[in-house]
């Protein structure tokens, strides 16, 4: 990670700490002890993993990337899709798509472009947000889980090509450890040269 990609991590981090000591879900002392995440997509969990309020975290994220906040209401629950098994659910209802986490760009991006998708069954307009225990909920327990299909399956040759590619790059100026972790969207490479750990997202 680049010191630019650092500060930006770190300024992310902050603000949303800022957030939750605003709504009195953390005080100035505890945040010290809350290590720094390695990558965006690892705040949202850390904070859950603290044991921080899964309801306020919802709302400061709400509040900081001005999204509306899932407010339990549903008009039409044939809309209703969940994701299947994602550390970080997000959920479809109304035309809307409510994650947990919005940091996580490799689990959004995927969707996204699934809306595109004439074929494809998700349908959104928006992003929203949503809290863990919103998922408790008998209405939302019940909702159909998305039978998306996987992303080998979606563009398996594009992907295969993509991680032939980096690898061979990697070879090529000679990297020292090349790491390769599978998501429940895409996944990650990760690559060291020179001392300096170069990462690269599957979409």
């Amino acid at each position: 990670m680049s010191d630019k990609q650092h500060s930006r991590l770190h300024q992310q981090f902050e603000q949303l700490l800022q957030e939750l000591i605003r709504l009195e879900a953390l005080t100035e002392q505890s945040c010290r002890n809350l290590p720094l995440p390695t990558e965006a997509g690892e705040i949202v969990p850390r904070l859950w993993e603290g044991g921080i309020d899964d309801v306020k975290l919802a709302q400061s994220l709400s509040n900081l990337f001005k999204r509306e906040l899932f407010n339990g209401v549903v008009r039409d629950r044939d809309s209703l899709i969940r994701s299947s098994n994602d550390r970080c659910p997000w959920l479809i209802v109304d035309r809307v798509l409510y994650v947990s986490n919005p940091y996580d760009r490799s689990q959004i991006e995927p969707l996204m472009r699934r809306k595109n998708d004439p074929k494809d069954k998700l349908k959104f307009e928006k992003l929203g947000i949503l809290a863990m225990s919103d998922f408790e909920s008998d209405l939302i327990i019940q909702a159909t889980h998305d039978q998306g299909v996987s992303v080998s399956e979606v563009s398996g040759a594009w992907a295969k090509g993509f991680v032939d590619e980096l690898l061979n790059e990697a070879i090529s100026f000679r990297a020292s450890d090349i790491h390769i972790n599978p998501e429940s969207h895409g996944g990650v490479i990760k690559f060291r040269i020179d001392g300096r750990c170069q990462v690269c997202r599957i979409p």
